[in-house]
């Protein structure tokens, strides 16, 4: 499912055209359309357990890149070491109002 959302196709928000590269919301009634996180209500009727966010790097990659950029060269080595082909997915569970994350690789190689 989450293959579309990967580093080879650019996507865009289906309102408002935005740039998707880090972080989507996404439907399962939906494959192929997506949306920035602003207009995610938007995205279509279905209920809340079916939506999911899309995550290109989680915040602890984030602050490494943040580090990195500053100049500090153990953070440059573990960047450039990292995998950029998985997305991080977040599905809110309306019960326990918790998130739930997974991973899944967007290697367009794997099956």
């Amino acid at each position: 499912m989450e293959r579309d959302f990967d580093l080879n196709n650019g996507r865009e928000c289906f309102s408002c055209f935005y740039d998707l590269h880090l972080s989507a919301a996404r439907c399962k009634c939906s494959t192929d359309r997506f949306s920035c996180l602003k207009h995610a209500k938007l995205f279509c009727s279905c209920a809340i357990n079916h939506r999911y966010v899309l995550q290109r790097h989680t915040i602890n990659e984030l602050n490494m890149l943040v580090e990195a950029l500053e100049g500090r060269s153990e953070a440059v080595e573990v960047w450039a070491s990292e995998d950029t082909t998985d997305t991080h997915t977040t599905r809110l569970d309306r019960e326990s109002g918790m998130f739930h994350k997974r991973i899944k690789s967007c290697d367009p190689r794997e099956t």
